[in-house]
């Protein structure tokens, strides 16, 4: 118990050193997460363009939070670090119960391992932390004997993040292959929150999913998505020693399901389950690569079937107990210093900086009424706090019919105020490779360019301009 109390110290002293030196780490997405808590927390509804009805968002859950604090009284980027350090702080908690029938040695190192993670480390105000900790803490719930419990998580991390759903069936099929009692209350727990805030969602948004998930489907077959090859490459390729670990997970899964023990690592086997199952459905489903906070399900899910096999092929197969002070100790050590550093050398969000200085840039010539567009809202979108003419369609619903014909100047029509773009262009971008030169010309006659920082460019409609 004296350990369990230290562990749970040191992960809310690594939550607090997330929180406070993450913020350059912000992803871009995460702040139209914050825009639409902010309306909420102001009672506008859940927009992100005030007076347009749409989601944006890939969770339900996520900006609930966020506006959560909002109402008690945090504020800005402030709320995104808070809301990430707490989100790890339980997943933390959870891990190290999750891994409870194994060792004390096994469980400080995927307990360091999911601290030092780089992926959930650059995932710095998303989503990815809240949605594992759900994901582990249903698994620890089922395999306590608290059914109904599983199934409310289990309907939290859908509405966290739709790739939540396939959490249910393996919970199911855990209680059943466990012979557990309780189907019944887990089905219960899951459906009498889910379905009431599905039909919440489709009389509100006139739709059950999240906008976000019909752009992604059009960005994995088109532009320069379509060129990246499949999305289980790219997730094979960001793991540390990857086709060792790929090589290992088969081995690790045969002594896990061959251990005597296995009643006991029910919870550790949702966790590898539900990674493994969300890779496989991102590959089958040809998600989109670009968006690696989608790995880190995946990543645990290696990550902690290697641990275990390892540990059951020690104790079973050689008969040593991996369990020594000395082995603690320098675990210890790897935790604190792996965190305390780590944390400080994750590099900023790619252009964060350069879209902070076009938002004032931006500011100081706008009025009441003005727009701007942008392939990425982000950053822009909170921090000039002007409406957004999105060309991808996450805050503009309207682009995929113009998209799936090939109009990617569609938003040209709009006539935004300003634009942000990049150099080189990105290929949805005017002077891009889908651009039309006749639209690219067109834009060029539109618009002035009025700053620039690092590859950002600014432009400025020109009112003398006919159109």
């Amino acid at each position: 118990m004296r350990l369990d109390r230290s562990i749970y110290i040191l992960a809310f002293a690594c939550a607090l050193i997330a929180g406070s030196s993450l913020q350059h780490a912000l992803v871009d997405d995460s702040f139209i997460f914050l825009r639409v808590a902010e309306h909420i927390a102001k009672g506008e509804g859940w927009q992100y363009n005030i007076g347009e009805i749409s989601n944006p968002c890939s969770s339900y859950l996520y900006p609930l939070l966020l506006s959560g604090l909002l109402t008690i009284g945090f504020e800005g980027e402030q709320v995104l670090l808070i809301a990430y350090a707490l989100s790890l702080f339980v997943l933390t908690v959870g891990i190290w119960m999750c891994f409870s029938g194994t060792s004390r040695v096994i469980q400080l190192l995927i307990t360091v391992i999911v601290l030092c993670e780089p992926v959930l480390v650059r995932s710095a105000g998303m989503e990815t932390a809240l949605f594992l900790a759900l994901v582990v803490w249903s698994g620890v719930t089922c395999s306590r004997g608290m059914p109904f419990g599983a199934g409310l998580l289990a309907a939290l991390a859908a509405l966290c993040r739709v790739d939540g759903l396939a959490l249910f069936p393996i919970l199911l099929a855990a209680q059943i292959l466990s012979k557990r009692k309780g189907l019944m209350r887990l089905c219960c727990g899951y459906f009498i929150l889910l379905i009431p805030a599905l039909i919440g969602a489709y009389l509100y948004f006139g739709s059950l999913l999240p906008n976000s998930l019909s752009v992604k489907f059009f960005q994995s077959h088109n532009g320069w998505w379509a060129e990246q090859g499949n999305w289980v490459t790219h997730w094979i390729d960001q793991l540390f020693l990857s086709y060792l670990q790929i090589f290992l997970i088969p081995c690790a899964l045969y002594l896990i399901l061959k251990s005597a023990e296995i009643k006991r690592l029910v919870a550790p086997l949702v966790v590898i389950a539900f990674g493994l199952v969300q890779a496989a459905t991102y590959t089958c489903f040809s998600a989109p690569v670009g968006y690696y906070w989608y790995y880190a399900p995946g990543n645990l899910a290696v990550y902690a079937a290697i641990l275990l096999g390892a540990f059951l092929f020690l104790r079973e197969k050689l008969k040593v107990i991996p369990y020594r002070p000395s082995y603690l100790i320098g675990g210890g050590l790897l935790f604190i210093l792996c965190y305390g550093f780590g944390a400080r050398i994750i590099p900023s969000y790619p252009n964060s900086a350069a879209y902070r200085v076009a938002s004032t840039l931006i500011r100081s010539y706008a009025s009441d009424g003005n727009t701007v567009a942008s392939m990425e809202i982000g950053y822009l979108g909170y921090f000039t706090g002007l409406k957004v003419i999105d060309p991808t369609g996450l805050a503009s619903p309207q682009a995929l019919n113009f998209l799936r014909t090939g109009h990617y100047a569609w938003w040209l029509e709009e006539r935004p105020d300003f634009v942000v773009s990049h150099e080189p262009a990105w290929q949805m971008e005017p002077e891009g490779k889908l651009w039309k030169s006749e639209d690219s010309a067109k834009f060029l006659r539109s618009y002035k360019a009025i700053g620039r920082s690092d590859d950002v460019l600014v432009w400025r409609r020109d009112t003398d301009e006919a159109g």
